[in-house]
């Protein structure tokens, strides 16, 4: 959160000078001192509203992505899809949204609709909100490993693998030898506990997938801990509806041999 309001420290510099010029305005009118602030104050109103509307509303929309509330999710897709009427440049970075939205829904089949409409190459970490190759090809596999297909499976590992060496790229390497190990081998993998949890929506998916490593290792009573704090949340994304299922299916799991997950 921080890193994404230091990147519009600019605009929001903007904003606060816009905003303090108009106070002291009034300031200066209401104590008789500035007469003449009577006709600077509706341009000062106009000015610092208009600021708001172009700088601090997208980076407050934006900045919701952080909660796990899905409505301010889909606000933000909104706004997206506004802006694109006069900057098409945003056309792969508002699809790859929609596609990550469709993700946590557990909208597979949509998700891989709409990352087959981004352009991959055009992707750039410094045009888009820090999303890049390596964010394309992390959630195309995540997407992938849900629905199955080797064959598109070890594609989509080999294009992530064949990116420029960074730190990004060996944690998202990590990470798909995670998923991997958890959702295809089915056996546990430790790395789930350096899973991001930067955001709701990540600590969630990282609780989530603590629970199915716990159970991997026949730790009952560590998944049915981690299942209930993931079932807490709003049941449209797919990883609660799961934690649900099997809370339901293995209530009483902590005093009886684990049922199959």
């Amino acid at each position: 959160m921080k890193s994404y309001i230091y990147k519009h420290e600019n605009k929001l510099i903007l904003i606060i000078n816009a905003t303090m010029f108009n106070l002291l305005l009034i300031c200066l009118y209401l104590l008789g001192l500035f007469p003449a602030a009577s006709v600077l104050i509706p341009y000062a109103v106009i000015v610092a509203t208009l600021s708001y509307i172009k700088y601090y509303l997208p980076i407050k929309i934006s900045s919701r992505l952080y909660s796990c509330q899905l409505d301010d999710y889909e606000d933000y897709i909104q706004h997206l899809k506004i802006k694109l009427r006069k900057k098409t440049s945003l056309k792969n970075y508002y699809l790859f949204r929609i596609a990550q939205y469709s993700y946590y829904l557990g909208h597979y089949e949509y998700c891989i609709q709409i990352l087959k409409q981004v352009k991959v190459e055009s992707l750039s970490s410094k045009k888009y909100g820090n999303i890049d190759k390596l964010d394309y090809y992390l959630l195309a596999y995540r997407i992938r490993i849900e629905l199955g297909g080797e064959r598109q499976i070890m594609n989509i590992a080999s294009q992530l693998s064949s990116q420029p060496q960074s730190k990004k790229k060996d944690l998202y390497l990590k990470r798909i030898h995670c998923y991997e190990d958890l959702i295809i081998e089915n056996q546990g993998n430790d790395y789930v506990h350096f899973l991001p949890d930067d955001s709701l929506l990540s600590t969630i998916e990282k609780n989530y997938f603590i629970a199915k490593n716990s159970i991997l290792n026949n730790d009952v009573i560590l998944a049915k801990n981690y299942f209930d704090n993931v079932a807490q949340y709003d049941e449209r994304l797919f990883m609660v509806r799961e934690a649900r299922r099997w809370l339901a299916d293995n209530e009483n799991a902590a005093d009886r041999k684990l049922h199959s997950y």
